[in-house]
């Protein structure tokens, strides 16, 4: 068993040393691509939005103005915000190395689906709404997070 593993190993070695060397005259390796300005201001546009949806639905709770959260009022918005998020995947589709991104803004949409789904059920209580914002606030702000580390990277890089 030894005498085959010693065998086999220089065949091995020979296979993997020149991946070593390769890896190792790489400077940096890559997992995800390059800061991009426009996916930046794309997802701080749709928290916006989104944001200013959930806080009219909450006014409009605690106004005593249920009714005024009725979906068809709202149904232009959802459209505009899944138009965006429409922009945002083509756009990420297209970056190279963009695939954690893209994740994030596929997560984004179906979150989205599954609010427009909720609302076309009526927001009359203020709980959901508050849960809902609330899961928004963190997916943004792991989106936003990702964002302001690529763009630091960037201007790291481009000190040097």
């Amino acid at each position: 068993m030894t005498l085959l593993l010693r065998k086999h190993s220089g065949w091995f070695l020979s296979l993997i040393f020149p991946l070593l060397l390769s890896l190792s005259s790489c400077t940096e390796i890559r997992l995800i691509g390059a800061y991009d300005q426009t996916v930046d201001e794309s997802i701080q546009k749709i928290s916006k939005d989104v944001s200013t949806l959930l806080v009219e639905i909450k006014k409009n709770i605690t106004d005593g103005r249920a009714a005024a959260n009725n979906y068809a009022d709202f149904r232009a918005r959802y459209t505009a915000i899944e138009g965006e998020i429409e922009t945002l995947r083509i756009r990420c589709g297209a970056l190279a190395k963009y695939h954690i991104i893209q994740k994030q803004v596929d997560e984004l949409a179906a979150n989205i689906r599954r609010l427009e789904a909720f609302h076309k059920t009526g927001f009359t209580s203020i709980e959901p709404a508050e849960q809902i914002q609330k899961n928004f606030e963190t997916a943004f702000t792991a989106m936003i997070a990702l964002q302001n580390a690529l763009k630091r990277e960037k201007a790291d890089r481009t000190e040097k």
